[in-house]
C-alpha cells in the first residue's frame, strides 16, 4: 500500500510542477496541511496550494481535448499496474483455446450432419 501512496505523491508533484513554480514546502507538504482541521482553519499554505493552479488556463486544460488527454493519462497509469502474462503463459493459453475451438466445432459439425440427415428422412 505504501508503494501506491508514493506513486500518487509523485503524480501530484508533476501536476504541481506543470501548474507553475512550486516551493519545496508545497511539494513535500506539511503534516498539518493534510488534516481536515488545517483546512477548516484556513491554513495559508493549503490555500496557496489550492490557488496555485488557478492561473491562466490553456487549451488542453478545458473542454473535450483536456478531458480526453486526462483520460489517456489515467489509462497509461492503469496499464502500468497490470501484471502481464509471460510469453510461455500466453502461448499455453492460446493452444488451449485453439484445441477447445476445434473440439466444439467438430461436435457441432457432427450434430449438424446428424440433424440434417434426420430431417431428410422425415421429409421423404
Amino acid at each position: 500500500m505504501g508503494r501506491l501512496l508514493r506513486k500518487k505523491s509523485s503524480i501530484r508533484k508533476k501536476k504541481r510542477q506543470e501548474n507553475g513554480s512550486v516551493s519545496s514546502s508545497q511539494i513535500n507538504g506539511d503534516a498539518a496541511d493534510k488534516t481536515p482541521d488545517a483546512r477548516k482553519k484556513g491554513n495559508e499554505s493549503y490555500l496557496q496550494r489550492k490557488s496555485a493552479g488557478t492561473g491562466k488556463r490553456s487549451l488542453f486544460s478545458t473542454g473535450y481535448l483536456g478531458k480526453g488527454l486526462q483520460f489517456l493519462r489515467e489509462v497509461k497509469a492503469e496499464l502500468k499496474k497490470v501484471t502481464w502474462p509471460s510469453r510461455k503463459q500466453t502461448i499455453g493459453s492460446t493452444v488451449v483455446v485453439i484445441i477447445l475451438v476445434m473440439i466444439i466445432s467438430f461436435f457441432l459439425g457432427v450434430v449438424d450432419i446428424g440433424l440434417n440427415s434426420l430431417v431428410r428422412l422425415v421429409l421423404q
